[in-house]
């Protein structure tokens, strides 16, 4: 058996029509819910929240209210957080200074990179001065 049988029944144009216009609206939903749970599951991985309570008109590109797991509050695109993958400016854009171990203390997304090489109880401050890395140990 197989499925040509099915596929050589004859179909109105309006079934047709029906079919696409039913599969397109499915298609574009579960798109849309797949990208709600993608922005909540990115923004709990992050330690922190999405504080906007809807969304504004601009879809990816409208600017939302977050707040990080520090308690920093700023504010960026679903664009910038999914797909670019920025996040709090206060916490990881320090001006040549990084912290990284106090942000994947509280942070899944980053603890998932920053264990494979670090230490738990590594406590050092990267910083970047006349162009060369440093690493100091925490005063």
């Amino acid at each position: 058996r197989t499925v040509y049988p099915l596929l050589a029944k004859p179909v109105s144009r309006g079934e047709l029509l029906a079919g696409k216009y039913l599969g397109a609206v499915v298609a574009s939903w579960s798109a849309l819910v797949f990208f709600y749970v993608l922005w909540a599951v990115s923004s709990v991985l992050r330690g922190g929240e999405c504080l906007s309570d809807e969304t504004a008109p601009g879809g990816l590109h409208a600017p939302l209210r977050w707040r990080c797991g520090e308690g920093h509050e700023f504010t960026a695109s679903p664009y910038t957080v999914l797909k670019a993958g920025h996040w709090c400016p206060t916490c990881c854009l320090t001006p040549y200074t990084w912290r990284m171990d106090l942000v994947a203390a509280k942070s899944p997304f980053h603890a998932q990179v920053w264990g494979d090489s670090h230490a738990r109880s590594e406590r050092f401050v990267y910083s970047l001065r006349d162009g060369r890395a440093f690493m100091e140990a925490e005063r």
